[in-house]
């Protein structure tokens, strides 16, 4: 905020390498602590990178996130089932 932006993007690159439910929450927490501040600060938050189909939905129900970034995800599962499958297995897991 005081760098007058408006808009933050979380780096979910972590998430990408958890390898237990339990930590999995933990940083999942850790996003919703930092969006509610950021919210608090009057700013609008983004998160990307490191999210993969097992992860999106998760990160996609904290309340104050507005934009989910899931292009690679969504390219790497086109690789095997094809972008219009892929785009249509995906928008499920990040609508709200």
């Amino acid at each position: 905020a005081r760098a007058r932006v408006d808009y933050v993007c979380l780096n979910c690159n972590p998430l990408g390498r958890v390898e237990d439910l339990g930590r999995m929450s933990e940083f999942v927490e850790k996003l919703r602590s930092v969006s509610i501040a950021a919210n608090k600060l009057g700013l609008g938050v983004s998160v990307g990178r490191g999210l993969n189909l097992q992860t999106i939905k998760e990160v996609a129900e904290i309340e104050y996130i507005e934009e989910v970034n899931v292009g690679r995800a969504l390219m790497g599962r086109s690789l095997l089932v094809g972008v219009e499958k892929a785009v249509e297995q995906t928008m499920p897991l990040v609508k709200k």
